[in-house]
């Protein structure tokens, strides 16, 4: 796991798990991936626009649907969008 401290950034994939320690952003973040888990530790996010089509997602600790949308429109939003995949951020 890495730490990353970023203005802007993404994160492409088409096969294989991201795992994250720690994120700081100042603006908008993208991780996409096709096949893999994405593991996001802590955060400065102020949204999340998180999907999966065959996975879970876990915020927080708590278990969202395959998708979950919190506050998109502010101005450090974290997307998370993997096909088959699960999604942790805490």
């Amino acid at each position: 796991m890495i730490t990353l401290e970023v203005q802007k950034g993404k994160i492409d994939t088409s096969n294989g798990s991201i795992n994250i320690k720690n994120l700081v952003m100042k603006n908008e973040f993208e991780i996409d991936t096709s096949n893999g888990t994405v593991k996001v530790g802590k955060t400065n996010a102020a949204g999340y626009d998180l999907s999966t089509s065959n996975g879970h997602i876990t915020v927080e600790g708590k278990n969202k649907s395959d998708e979950f949308e919190k506050n998109t429109s502010a101005e450090n939003v974290l997307s998370i969008d993997t096909s088959n995949g699960n999604i942790y951020v805490n």
